[in-house]
């Protein structure tokens, strides 16, 4: 979805007919009873999103933003004082990150050579949106065929031939894909940067998910910061009727 205050908004939507077995139980403890003996067992689709960011030319790089409270003192008296901390991502391995929006984290992607004109290097804000981890130990069989899953985002300079986070070939061995591309641990300031975001959408399934479940949806959103010089939505230009008389969209929209 592209916004007029230049944000863009990706969202995975999910319905259809849920998965289904025969059960004698009446509290299935891996699944959800839908039906008389019909059991949906518990599961989590996994969805991973390579974005190839060329933000206003080749050369960027990425940070971490987190949420951090001041310490009381004779300056912070209340301890009312926190402010955003932006930590550089540097290499491919430090930039295996997850969510949490305990912190209200998320990443801030910049071109240090591309100035608005307040002086700040442009910018757009990559926010995610709910997400899991996987609820199985490290050493499963799930999360060596599929390693991406054990990060929400991982970083690595653009290669032609990394296009798949789970490698070419991922039954053929294990850990291949984003697990062994980060293996290089190649610097990621000022390069050409691939993001890649891992999406899990847990669905413990409902009663009201049969027969057929309504539409989930998760996702993510990029914002400018620092991309425009003001509020790109402010002046849009004027919509013309079929009546000739025209209308500001502004005040359409609003």
């Amino acid at each position: 979805y592209f916004y007029q205050d230049g944000s863009i908004e990706f969202l995975v939507k999910l319905t259809g007919i849920v998965n289904v077995d025969a059960t004698t139980e009446n509290d299935p403890k891996y699944g959800t009873l839908v039906a008389p003996n019909v059991v949906a067992p518990i599961h989590i689709h996994w969805f991973t999103v390579r974005l190839n960011i060329n933000l206003d030319g080749l050369e960027n790089r990425i940070y971490e933003v987190n949420l951090k409270g001041e310490p009381i003192s004779e300056t912070n008296p209340l301890g009312n004082a926190f402010y955003a901390e932006e930590t550089l991502l540097e290499n491919e391995m430090n930039a295996r990150r997850h969510v949490n929006p305990q912190t209200g984290r998320h990443w801030k992607i910049i071109n240090i050579n591309k100035k608005n004109y307040l002086g700040q290097p442009v910018g757009y804000r990559f926010i995610p949106g709910a997400n899991v981890l996987p609820p199985v130990p490290d050493e499963s069989l799930v999360r060596k065929i599929g390693g991406y899953v054990n990060y929400h985002l991982w970083v690595t300079p653009y290669d032609e031939y990394e296009k798949y986070a789970s490698g070419d070939y991922p039954y053929e061995k294990l850990g291949e894909g984003l697990p062994k591309y980060v293996l290089k641990n190649r610097s990621i300031i000022d390069k050409d940067l691939v993001i890649w975001y891992t999406i899990g959408v847990y669905h413990v399934v409902r009663v009201e998910d049969w027969p057929v479940m309504a539409v989930d949806m998760a996702g993510f959103m990029l914002r400018p910061e620092g991309f425009f010089n003001h509020n790109p939505s402010i002046d849009l230009p004027r919509k013309v009727e079929s009546n000739g008389t025209s209308t500001s969209m502004s005040h359409h929209n609003h």
